[in-house]
């Protein structure tokens, strides 16, 4: 096993970490963290490119060829979503700072903060594919980097017994923040910026983890601005609840992922068993 394969493991552990952790925007700094952070999984989105290169390379210039398995170009497609999404959250995000660009003063009817929230949204279900894609080879490099050499039966029922709580818990998560609903937002581009930020409280154009527990992204300026402030407050008296919001944010988002990576692994498994049996 290539040890730049655990670094690979390593990188998209970080880079699924911080992005679960960009969906609350008052940890670590608020605004501050939420925008750095962001371009910090620009620049190591391109690092995986980059180290996935040569596979890049060789499905892009034989895609179209019959040997190319059906799971290859599903990947590929998801891969050049993803890519795609992760621009628009970039920019998006760009267009909307408070912060690192805030001098910008740039305003667009489509990157605009629903936009920026409805992509990340889609983000979820993209990655969480992305990674039921590669479960096997992340399993593997797992497996040689803890040093397992066989299977181990009480580790299957375990890791089926997570793959159960992961789904309970990620529709149970999808159906607090109303994902779908989210989700297709980024389709309807007649909104306007005012207009959506004068119907912000009404239509609820944030996403949020619970009352008072500071993970809002609210499209309202003043009130995200009265948010900002107020997480910010007495900061030392408050660090038991910012990991508590830090837990509740991962568990949340990483859980509403994984429903993808788990439904996705269990699709590819039925397809490929299949396939078996009609040979």
């Amino acid at each position: 096993m290539k040890k730049i394969n655990y670094f690979k493991l390593f990188l998209d552990v970080i880079m699924a970490i911080i992005f679960t952790l960009l969906f609350n925007t008052h940890i670590f700094g608020g605004l501050t963290f939420h925008e750095v952070a962001g371009l910090v999984m620009g620049i190591a989105i391109l690092v995986h490119i980059g180290l996935n290169w040569r596979w890049v390379k060789n499905v892009t210039l034989s895609i179209f060829n019959k040997k190319i398995t059906l799971k290859t170009r599903i990947g590929y497609v998801i891969n050049l979503l993803l890519l795609l999404d992760m621009a628009i959250i970039i920019i998006s995000g760009i267009f909307i700072s408070k912060v690192t660009f805030s001098g910008l003063n740039i305003h667009n009817s489509f990157f605009n903060k629903s936009t920026h929230v409805s992509a990340s949204f889609i983000a979820l279900a993209l990655i969480g594919i992305h990674v039921g894609l590669h479960w096997q080879w992340i399993m593997n490099v797992f497996k040689k980097l803890v040093n397992i050499n066989k299977t181990i039966k009480p580790l299957n029922y375990i890791l089926k017994a997570m793959a159960v709580l992961v789904l309970a818990l990620g529709l149970y998560n999808m159906t607090s923040v109303n994902y779908f609903s989210k989700t297709i937002r980024i389709f309807n581009i007649n909104y306007s910026v005012n207009k959506q930020e004068n119907r912000s409280i009404k239509s609820n154009e944030h996403f949020q983890v619970g009352e008072g527990d500071g993970d809002t992204f609210n499209s309202s300026n003043k009130d995200r601005n009265k948010a900002e402030r107020t997480a910010n407050e007495n900061m030392p008296n408050k660090i038991g609840l910012g990991r508590s919001n830090i837990l509740d944010t991962l568990s949340k988002y990483l859980s509403i992922m994984g429903v993808f990576t788990v439904i996705t692994y269990l699709v590819e498994k039925l397809f490929y068993r299949k396939n078996i049996s009609m040979n």
